[in-house]
């Protein structure tokens, strides 16, 4: 698709013009005119905003009839090398989708079609311009697909959406994003470009969604194909990479329809008005760990825990695997408070929940219980597992605490397992408090020592 490509030395390639002769439509060579061409034809030609091509069966633009410099700004005396593809001027993601149009076109007799895509502008820009592909099969001199391009690049193809909607679109705090038919956008507002961070030339055709996180593309660029098809708007939350890092936003899909008396709700495009919610998004994660989170240890409180055990026990009529509670109270932990006072206190408990984690599987959970409590769950692990998973803990905190002068600490653990179906997870909760109190009162009755399960 190159505007610099071997020019034809005749008429036929105004595709809506019957002027000219069999034999001014035959020549293949290219000339600095269109010998053929009255004086005056030659001269109109030069006015014309469009080029028009023939496309071979290969992707090769090996005709053209336009400008002496045509909308994509490459000259006849630019290409001396022969024929330009189709794949040096359009834009990689765009090529598959023009490719397939052209030769169904070429295949098919009479069919005309229209699309929007990204192409290659002398200057290196990527430029919107409007293909219009229609069959030449029938006549024996071309014999392949016509080609007609014309630069709707904004803010052209903004200037259709009228003065009053382009200074609404400025004026509003949300992006705005205007898409034609095809799904290409031709118009966005400063907010949408800052939503975004990406320049306004970069947002035009389908440019926008590099500013859309991998993980989320699919997502938002489905929103939208799902407004242009449905004509129902559809909503979608995000995120964006950006120079500035990740930020979320928000994007409503609002279909627009074309205002034409011949076309039944015929499709237009679509408008999207972006917000950024990274505030928000941020607010109601605090929010959510704050509810299932201890404020002191940050480890999950009790509310989590009971969501995670309930997980674990339901799991286990599925996969006939095993799960274990631990449950753990450190020893005569008031006794660290009395002498160091709550602060000191405090912080031991901090060091108790960080240790935890570090002796245990990331697939476990610890939580904070209350007080001096802390709950252990541990799926895919049998009775002799959750043993040594009861040892590292009490190693681990019988390693001195440098916050009470050294000294580590002594754990009382209960254990409680279960597998197969129908575990209640309160019952199993319940027997690990239970056989943890068994342990301490031993423990107890023996005069002090390790605690053990």
């Amino acid at each position: 698709m190159g505007d610099g490509g071997p020019r034809d030395d005749a008429c036929a390639m105004a595709a809506d013009t019957d002027d000219g002769t069999d034999a001014e439509r035959g020549g293949r060579g290219r000339t600095e005119a269109a010998p053929g061409l009255d004086p005056r034809t030659a001269a109109l030609v030069e006015y014309l905003s469009e080029t028009i091509f023939l496309v071979e069966p290969s992707g090769e633009a090996t005709l053209r009839l336009g400008p002496s410099v045509g909308p994509l700004g490459f000259g006849l005396d630019e290409e001396d090398g022969g024929p330009v593809h189709v794949a040096e001027r359009v834009h990689p993601d765009d090529l598959v989708a023009v490719l397939g149009l052209i030769e169904q076109v070429r295949v098919t007799p009479g069919m005309r079609t229209a699309v929007r895509v990204r192409a290659r502008h002398k200057d290196g820009t990527w430029r919107i311009v409007e293909a219009t592909i229609a069959s030449a099969t029938d006549d024996p001199n071309l014999g392949g697909a016509l080609l007609r391009i014309r630069d709707v690049t904004a803010p052209d193809a903004a200037a259709e959406l009228g003065d009053r909607f382009r200074s609404l679109a400025e004026a509003v705090p949300s992006g705005i994003l205007c898409a034609d038919a095809t799904g290409a956008v031709v118009f966005s507002n400063e907010a949408a470009r800052q939503i975004l961070d990406l320049p306004e030339g970069r947002l035009l055709g389908r440019g926008w969604e590099a500013a859309l996180d991998p993980e989320d593309r699919d997502e938002v660029t489905a929103a939208a194909e799902v407004a242009l098809a449905t004509r129902a708007t559809e909503e979608v939350a995000f995120r964006v990479r950006g120079v500035s890092g990740q930020r979320w936003a928000h994007a409503r899909f609002v279909p627009l329809e074309a205002d034409d008396p011949n076309l039944e709700r015929a499709p237009a495009g679509w408008l999207a008005a972006l917000d950024d919610v990274t505030d928000r998004r941020r607010l109601e994660s605090q929010l959510a760990h704050q509810a299932t989170h201890d404020p002191l240890t940050e480890l999950p409180n009790r509310a989590l825990l009971d969501d995670r055990l309930g997980q674990a026990c339901a799991r286990l009529g599925r996969d006939d695997e095993q799960v274990a509670v631990l449950f753990c109270d450190l020893d005569d932990f008031k006794a660290v408070n009395d002498r160091f006072d709550h602060v000191v206190g405090d912080r031991v408990l901090v060091e108790v929940g960080r240790r935890l984690r570090q002796v245990l599987r990331p697939a476990d959970t610890v939580c904070r219980f209350g007080g001096d409590e802390f709950v252990v769950v541990c799926e895919r692990t049998d009775p002799t597992e959750a043993d040594e998973v009861a040892e590292r803990i009490r190693a681990t905190l019988a390693a001195p605490f440098s916050e009470v002068e050294g000294r580590g600490l002594g754990v009382s653990i209960g254990v409680a397992g279960a597998r197969g179906a129908d575990v209640d997870p309160d019952d199993l909760l319940l027997r690990a408090d239970q056989a943890m109190y068994r342990v301490k009162h031993a423990r107890g009755a023996a005069g002090g020592g390790d605690a053990g399960v």
